[in-house]
């Protein structure tokens, strides 16, 4: 931020800092944490979904790709009847 005076003379800069680093390391607990569940899920032979309200996929386990032919992630944001269109 600039600082001036009367008539806009300039005196100087203030620099304001803030310390991230404890968000930094909370947000890489949550993607270690999120990459334990997939492994986990995508090892459990079975089908293995969370499906909001919308009735749109949030999350796949790699066993859909079987049914639908689609990787987990391009399921993630379709709905249950895109999918199930695919396999009839």
């Amino acid at each position: 931020m600039l600082v001036t005076g009367p008539a806009g003379k300039y005196y100087g800069r203030i620099w304001y800092f803030r310390d991230i680093s404890e968000r930094k390391h909370a947000e890489e607990r949550v993607r270690q944490s999120d990459a334990l569940q997939r492994s986990i899920a995508d090892h459990i032979p079975a089908l293995i979904a969370y499906v909001d309200a919308s009735q749109t996929y949030r999350f796949a386990n790699a066993a859909y790709e079987a049914l639908f032919g689609l990787a987990p992630e391009r399921i993630i944001g379709r709905t249950m009847r895109e999918c199930s269109s695919r396999r009839a």
